[in-house]
């Protein structure tokens, strides 16, 4: 990865929309070379997948909550299967440590919180913070050149 390829992530990181015309000016390079520079990234698997962000403010989803999820014993497959199933689990991480899993989910309403713990009690125990405000969401990681950083 060269600088035209970090400086195409970091543009498109910001803009998923943004035309080949405008990243083609932003790199300094023709409109066929920098689609073909894109479509490498793509091909190589860097850039996963093109897409939106959705305010779950904005679509009636004000609270968000991270949910610790400790399953009891011989219930951890069984807990990985409910967790697919509730609806405002918009984020899952299997982990280390106690807690098997830290889960991000978007509720109407408090009141919306309960029904989404009920379905986990008979397999596992939680502990649930509610989030007051997001300090860093999908920052993207350093692209600096590796050699560079040593």
């Amino acid at each position: 990865m060269d600088n035209i390829d970090r400086n195409l992530l970091s543009a498109l990181h910001e803009d998923a929309k943004t035309t080949v015309k405008a990243l083609s000016e932003r790199v300094g390079m023709s409109q066929p070379s920098c689609a073909e520079r894109i479509k490498r990234l793509i091909d190589q698997g860097v850039i996963e997948k093109f897409s939106i962000q959705v305010s779950p403010k904005a679509i009636g989803f004000p609270i968000a909550a991270i949910v610790r999820v400790r399953p009891l014993p011989g219930e951890l497959s069984r807990v990985e299967q409910v967790i697919r199933e509730i609806d405002e689990v918009v984020q899952c991480d299997k982990v280390t440590g106690d807690d098997a899993f830290f889960c991000r989910l978007y509720l109407r309403d408090i009141e919306a919180l309960d029904p989404c713990l009920g379905k986990l009690a008979p397999y596992a125990t939680t502990s649930t913070s509610i989030v007051k405000s997001t300090q860093i969401a999908n920052r993207l990681l350093p692209l600096e050149d590796p050699a560079r950083t040593h």
